[in-house]
């Protein structure tokens, strides 16, 4: 087989695997997370705003705080929605597609590594299916570990290639990748540490220029996230010392190396647990972080691939390891980088077997058994993300007394219109959290619908006396004095809202239909022409627009409207209907009968 067709048919031997473990999530609806930072997050609805995605914290285009700088992740929504708009499916096959990417960055990577294409492959295909990599590659707004982990790939392949050329171009493109990871997640900072190891594990000699400038990067990403966006830096509200914190992270040694060797029982939410040294898993924690250090040293002469994998599983793990304080002692994403490592080791045993002609067989069988049994667990973990009820109730088996879970699946309930049993769910988080803001804004929201607005008023007063800056709550409580005729009041509260979150579409749409009703068509216009500037996809923006200029008498220009929302929105009910009858008012009856035959299939919706 020649060396070209070779690479190949690895290639596509890894995205074939790839895909048909992930297939069955293009169907899988956006979920936790994906609210704000796909589905209300204005930046990626225009190329605009390009500017403020490198300038803000993940959620800003929402009005959310996650104290986290990922302006590649957030960019790449930005192509997705620039594709595919609100269409899940193409967010999906986008994560597939990095999810791949990486795993053939990878199997590159290690070939380069230790020279050995067979046992590349092999572990880049248990990589590629492992069920681990659910969290990670299901959900949406998990891409930001395949991608930093891809560009992280990328740069490592540059580097040996530097090392072994010396080119300017080969350092330049390691800079590259190294800060494309970095700017995908911050857990990149650990690249200088594996570099470091690979130069002593393999004795390979480094190149004093690319030290310098991989320093350099490293240093400079540093002093900007300290420095300049030091308000992005992570951190959790829950400020538990370090003396507090360390039990924590043996137990997550502990169970990570559990899930390595029986993916069973994979969720989300493991939550921000204090434990104690006493507890068994602390101490197996403990022992395992010993015997993963003692395996270093006694691997360092006769395998340094062994060496070399388990210090980057080590290594990789530490920031995310809640040494430094962030909001879980645990998730199973977190492994995405560290699980590198721990393939290796394990194709690096099926290597062996593989080249005794003896047990090659044997070596095959181990390695199809291990690739079937990861790729069905992986498709079975799959199916719990295939819509919100079942997603949440899943997950909250595992975390029972998780806010955010009780939380989202009242959510899900209101989305199903079940509004009962999301208030029942809102009411556990209450509960569990009496300052819980977004309880008390959720039950407001829901008797609201329910026509009981002096009831909703109160929870939404009490969600903004515990979280004043909550947009969606201004916004909510100013559709109660809309609904209730109080328009100078709605108008006041609306503008709050926009105070809070200047790019919350909704919010300056509802306060061009308050000061209509004012009279303010001057403010009316305004704030409706803003909420399309920050909401380009917001038809109804674009309907009310028109009915201003079609009141004002500039019917052309009311048309004009009528066609931009027509034209993001083809089966937009109310448009057709609204354009018709412009059309009729302007002679042009051909154009209004076929408007008016589409409006009456669709519905003025």
């Amino acid at each position: 087989m020649g060396t070209k067709f070779w690479w190949v048919t690895a290639f596509a031997v890894i995205a074939l695997a790839g895909w048909l473990v992930y297939a069955n999530t293009l169907d899988n609806p956006f979920v936790w997370d994906d609210e704000n930072i796909i589905m209300r997050n204005a930046f990626i609805k225009n190329w605009s705003h390009v500017g403020n995605i490198f300038s803000s914290d993940l959620g800003a285009g929402a009005g959310t705080l996650y104290h986290s700088y990922r302006p590649l992740q957030v960019l790449t929504y930005l192509i997705d929605h620039s594709l595919w708009e609100g269409n899940v499916r193409g967010y999906h096959i986008s994560n597939i597609l990095v999810h791949i990417l990486a795993a053939c960055s990878f199997f590159v990577f290690t070939c380069l590594l230790c020279g050995d294409r067979t046992l590349a492959l092999f572990a880049a295909l248990l990589f590629v299916v492992n069920p681990l990599h659910t969290e990670a590659v299901t959900y949406i707004s998990g891409r930001s570990d395949p991608l930093s982990a891809l560009f992280l790939f990328i740069a490592l392949i540059c580097y040996l290639a530097y090392l072994d050329k010396g080119s300017k171009g080969w350092l330049a493109a390691v800079c590259a990748g190294y800060a494309a990871s970095l700017l995908s997640k911050e857990t990149a900072i650990v690249f200088p540490a594996l570099i470091v190891i690979y130069h002593v594990v393999f004795k390979k000699p480094a190149r004093p220029l690319g030290a310098a400038v991989i320093a350099g990067v490293t240093f400079i990403y540093a002093v900007f996230r300290g420095v300049a966006l030091r308000a992005l830096m992570p951190h959790t509200v829950d400020h538990f010392g370090l003396a507090q914190r360390l039990p924590g992270v043996f137990v997550a040694l502990a169970r990570y190396l559990k899930l390595l060797i029986a993916p069973f029982g994979l969720h989300m939410e493991y939550g921000l647990k204090i434990f104690r040294f006493s507890d068994p898993a602390a101490f197996a924690g403990m022992a395992a972080a010993v015997c993963l250090v003692a395996a270093i040293a006694l691997s360092w002469q006769l395998s340094r691939l062994l060496a070399f994998s388990i210090a980057w599983f080590l290594i990789t793990l530490l920031p995310v390891s809640n040494i430094y304080p962030i909001n879980a002692y645990m998730a199973e994403h977190w492994l995405y980088l560290p699980s590198a490592g721990f393939f290796l080791i394990v194709a690096a045993g099926l290597r062996r077997l593989y080249r005794d002609n003896r047990r090659k067989t044997m070596a095959v069988v181990l390695f199809g058994a291990l690739f079937i049994f990861y790729g069905a667990i992986t498709m079975r973990q799959n199916a719990f993300w295939k819509d919100w009820v079942t997603f949440y109730s899943y997950t909250l088996r595992y975390a029972p007394d998780s806010n955010i879970l009780h939380l989202n699946l009242g959510n899900a309930y209101l989305c199903l219109d079940r509004k009962e049993e999301a208030i029942e769910e809102y009411r556990k988080v209450i509960g569990l959290n009496p300052r819980n803001a977004k309880a008390y804004q959720n039950i407001g929201f829901v008797l609201t619908g329910m026509g009981r607005r002096a009831e909703a008023a109160e929870y939404l007063r009490k969600s903004l006396e515990l979280k004043p800056d909550d947009a969606i709550a201004w916004n909510n409580l100013g559709n109660i004095y809309y609904d209730e005729g109080k328009m100078q009041d709605a108008a006041e509260i609306y503008r709050k809202a926009i105070g809070v979150n200047p790019y919350y579409g909704q919010a300056h749409y509802n306060l061009g239909n308050s000061l209509v009703a004012l009279g303010d068509i001057d403010g009316a216009v305004a704030s409706l022409t803003k909420a399309i500037e920050v909401s380009p996809g917001f038809v109804d923006a674009y309907n009310n627009l028109a009915m201003i200029y079609k009141a004002l008498g500039r019917c052309d220009e009311a048309i004009a409207f009528l066609e931009r929302a027509l034209a993001i929105a083809p089966r937009y009910g109310l448009g057709h209907a609204n354009i018709s009858k412009l059309y009729s008012d302007a002679g042009k009856d051909g154009l209004a009968k076929k408007h008016a035959a589409i409006a009456a299939e669709l519905g003025s919706k």
